[in-house]
């Protein structure tokens, strides 16, 4: 993950439980504490477990960087139109959806907004 993305989870939960945490940022000097922290994402590929699946959870320029290594993407789509600072990069023709959550439709949080699961496989 990037660094905005571990500081944007509240400090309860950080690092995330039951998993290694790494964070690519390009500041050598800084702290995640529980987490490992490399500055790009080869040395993130390069600190990986090996034996363990690896997850990708944002934000943009990582997704960007990491999408053509990818072979699943599980999205989550958000019914609503907002301004936005951080985009994933598009779905391209190599993918194709394998799966609609199987409930296939929309949920809705307590705040009625509305989200559903796909999944894509390539």
């Amino acid at each position: 993950m990037g660094r905005k993305t571990w500081e944007s989870f509240p400090a309860r939960i950080r690092p995330m439980p039951g998993r290694d945490n790494i964070v690519v940022t390009r500041n050598a000097a800084y702290d995640a504490p529980g987490a490992l922290v490399v500055g790009s994402v080869e040395q993130a590929l390069a600190a990986a477990d090996p034996a363990k699946q690896l997850w990708c959870i944002g934000g943009g320029e990582i997704y960007a960087q990491m999408i053509g290594l990818a072979d699943r993407l599980e999205v989550t789509e958000v019914d609503i139109d907002a301004p936005g600072d951080a985009f994933a990069p598009p779905i391209g023709d190599d993918w194709r959806q394998a799966s609609v959550d199987p409930e296939s439709g929309w949920h809705e949080s307590p705040e009625g907004l509305r989200y559903r699961y796909v999944s894509y496989l390539r």
